[in-house]
């Protein structure tokens, strides 16, 4: 079934032929009726028409702006991007509303036909649902928080008995050990849970500072080496010189290089060689991870991205992650605009490539593919 319409005559085609109606009301009309807030913008993003629940709801938006640029004076850059180039559903403050309770918006690129690279954007209000996820935020960030004590505990008290190991049995060092070991385990863990429920409610947040690079990787992998070198394997690091600064959150790139290279290290048996890299690729640094382990034991590399999805751990005296610390790694590296590359094969060994902008400013996010 076809429809078109003409100020307010509506022409229905289907397979029996045309049929004509009069709408009671304009097209516009019936828009401005809408509960929800709608909005046309222009390929730039600029607002061109809004219906009238659309001024309710943001009073101070009016046509002609520039969206990122308004909404980028009360939400983060990190929300901008998933609201703009992923889009995904954010949460507007009613601080900043002409609302009580908070708003939902979300853009559907090329949900307006009429008019190429024009988009459609929605609001409305989300009282009861941002409230749900209110209370259920507080609830993991609360579990997550009293978790952090018990742990912190276990291993500040083993950390204690270490510096006496000389007085310890072997079983007794090899216990002490182990729990060292599971309670690390469970403090990434927890970390990573959490950071993965920021990430689901779109809390997840940079905190952005021009970096050196170069002294983030030396540092995170230096910390690293011991361990490594500890079950056999040989790990390099090769970085370029003069590499220029990128504005990026250090610890968020802590973490993206420590994920990469324990990534490496537990999937890949004694004797494997680890390389880590550094290196500017046009208007990029591009950090590489590569290993001539087995590979990575997915068929298609992508679902290495994906929650809760875990390859086969070869080395029996390492532990099965949860399957969380690659899809916190591709998340993080879209939040810096950047992009994650994977290719590994079966025997082939393991290659990741990060590329993040020099300039984030002037860097457009990519989103593709997406890890859900």
């Amino acid at each position: 079934m076809f429809l078109s319409v003409n100020d307010r005559e509506v022409t229905c085609e289907d397979g029996e032929g045309p049929a004509a109606f009069e709408l009671p009301l304009s097209p516009e009309e019936l828009v401005d009726l809408s509960p929800a807030g709608l909005a046309v913008l222009g390929g730039d993003y600029e607002l061109l028409w809004h219906n009238k629940s659309f001024s309710a709801f943001l009073p101070d938006l009016r046509v002609g702006m520039s969206l990122p640029e308004e909404l980028g004076q009360v939400i983060r850059a990190e929300k901008l991007d998933r609201l703009f180039f992923k889009a995904e559903k954010i949460v507007i403050p009613a601080d900043h509303c002409g609302t009580e309770g908070d708003l939902m918006a979300v853009i559907d690129p090329g949900g307006w036909t009429p008019g190429e690279g024009r988009h459609m954007f929605y609001v409305w209000q989300a009282d009861l649902l941002s409230e749900d996820y209110s209370r259920q935020m507080k609830f993991l960030v609360s579990v997550s928080h009293e978790l952090r004590s018990p742990l912190a505990a276990i291993t500040g008290f083993t950390e204690v008995i270490a510096l006496e190991k000389e007085r310890l049995s072997e079983t007794q060092v090899e216990a002490l050990e182990m729990i060292e070991v599971c309670s690390r385990y469970l403090e990434d863990l927890v970390e990573d849970l959490l950071d993965l429920t920021l990430n689901a409610f779109g809390e997840l947040e940079l905190s952005l500072n021009p970096i050196d690079l170069k002294m983030t990787v030396e540092e995170t992998v230096g910390a690293l080496r011991p361990r490594i070198e500890k079950k056999g394997q040989a790990l390099a690091l090769g970085i370029e010189a003069d590499l220029p600064e990128i504005e990026a959150d250090p610890l968020r790139m802590r973490q993206i290089i420590d994920n990469l290279v324990r990534n490496a290290h537990r999937h890949c048996p004694s004797g494997t060689a680890i390389e880590v890299k550094l290196q500017r690729e046009g208007d990029r640094l591009c950090l590489i991870v590569e290993d001539d382990g087995p590979g990575i034991g997915f068929e298609n590399p992508v679902d290495a991205f994906r929650s809760f999805r875990r390859a086969e751990i070869r080395d029996p005296d390492e532990m099965s992650g949860a399957g969380i610390g690659l899809t916190l790694t591709a998340r993080l590296v879209e939040l810096h605009r950047g992009e994650i590359e994977l290719d590994t094969g079966p025997g082939e060994g393991t290659t990741f490539r990060v590329l993040l902008p020099i300039n984030r400013e002037t860097a457009r996010p990519n989103y593709e593919p997406s890890f859900p």
